[in-house]
């Protein structure tokens, strides 16, 4: 879980760059689609953090951790908005997947557990698709 948490944090990272770099024809609409990336994930974080950990009385972990693992997967600063792009959908792609993977393969999750994965999951499988078409 603590992956996902990274994941998440890195994308919303990622998201918020590019929502202040975009330019062009196009900036209004991918200035919004950074946005509405970023905004939700801090409640998914929040909810992983209280319902998983804190719920079954893990060691939470904490912002200096997940920012440490957050930073090798963020793009060099010199890459273009279209690059990061590129790489925010990667990231959110592998993020998916991790989740998928702790949904089949963590049996210590609860039905409210897998419930919040599924839901992280879906959101991010809807941003991947608008990001898609902001790359073609």
């Amino acid at each position: 879980m603590e992956k996902i948490i990274i994941y998440l944090e890195a994308i919303k990272g990622l998201s918020k760059d590019l929502h202040y770099e975009t330019k062009g024809q196009a900036f209004y609409g991918n200035h919004l689609l950074m946005d509405r990336i970023h905004d939700h994930l801090d409640d998914y974080q929040d909810e992983i953090k209280e319902n998983y950990f804190m719920y079954n009385e893990k060691s939470v972990p904490t912002h200096k951790t997940i920012i440490q693992n957050t930073i090798e997967m963020l793009p060099a600063d010199d890459l273009d908005t279209q690059a990061k792009m590129g790489i925010l959908n990667e990231l959110i792609k592998t993020a998916i997947y991790h989740i998928e993977q702790t949904i089949k393969d963590d049996k210590n999750l609860d039905a409210g557990d897998s419930d919040l994965l599924g839901r992280i999951s879906s959101t991010l499988k809807n941003d991947s698709a608008l990001l898609g078409r902001v790359l073609l």
